[in-house]
């Protein structure tokens, strides 16, 4: 789920879809995930850190200037490299696809996992071919927008 610009600038379009009580405030449970809405690959652990070097209680509030001083760091980088990298250690033939069971597995179960929940949406907007495989081309592109 990648948001589109408006007159609000990305960030505070994020940040106010989680804002659901409209307090100013966001669960810091819910900032890796407005975080990834913006298109910006983060693992848990890279959450953690960025917390730290904040101050951020991962168990308290975000408010908007801190959810900024969050997303700063990560402006700016190129996903592409890294997400090319990391399909094709999975394309282990080197063809160009992976299958969308192998890439679920892999994602919900190894590293920094995601939920199923993130992988149906992440899957909703891949094309998976007749043979349950998924390019690399569109998985790139997709992630690194």
């Amino acid at each position: 789920m990648l948001l589109t610009m408006s007159s609000k600038d990305s960030v505070t379009e994020a940040f106010e879809l989680f804002d659901a009580d409209n307090d100013g405030k966001i669960l810091a449970s819910e900032v890796g995930t407005a975080i990834r809405s913006l298109g910006h690959v983060v693992t848990d652990a890279e959450l953690r850190k960025l917390f730290g070097k904040a101050g951020i209680d991962p168990r308290g509030k975000v408010d908007l200037g801190k959810f900024r001083q969050l997303v700063q760091p990560l402006q700016g980088i190129n996903y592409t490299k890294q997400l090319e990298e990391a399909f094709n250690t999975i394309d282990k033939e080197g063809s160009g696809f992976i299958m969308a069971t192998e890439l679920r597995h892999l994602l919900t179960h190894m590293g920094d996992r995601i939920s199923d929940e993130e992988f149906n949406a992440l899957l909703e907007e891949l094309e998976v071919d007749s043979n349950g495989r998924v390019r690399r081309k569109e998985f790139v592109q997709l992630l690194s927008r």
